[in-house]
């Protein structure tokens, strides 16, 4: 997109560029947020674990908590990625406004 909008010049294909991003936007604000829920429904299945293990000594607490432990490391990296390309997106939004106002 970025490729795309370096070269284009008429305001009315920028506006529609604007439009298509802005749809884009949401989409992935929406997707931001189902992800914000999911990490934080598993960190906190993960304290959970932990306390019980505190209680009762289990293998199968250990193996809960691993596996929550991972998919949270997991999670954490896909929402940083996902973070990042909202504001990536935030600023062609800025460009793109700054560009058509000339």
């Amino acid at each position: 997109m970025e490729k795309i909008l370096a070269g284009e010049k008429d305001v009315d294909k920028l506006t529609d560029w604007l439009a298509y991003n802005r749809v884009q936007i949401g989409f992935l604000q929406h997707e931001r947020f189902i992800h914000l829920l999911v990490t934080l429904f598993v960190a906190l299945f993960l304290v959970i674990i932990i306390l019980a293990s505190l209680f009762y000594a289990s293998i199968y607490f250990f193996i809960v908590g691993s596996i929550l432990l991972i998919l949270l490391v997991f999670y954490l990296k896909h929402y940083y990625a996902l973070e990042n390309g909202v504001q990536k997106l935030y600023q062609l939004d800025r460009e793109i406004e700054k560009r058509r106002s000339i």
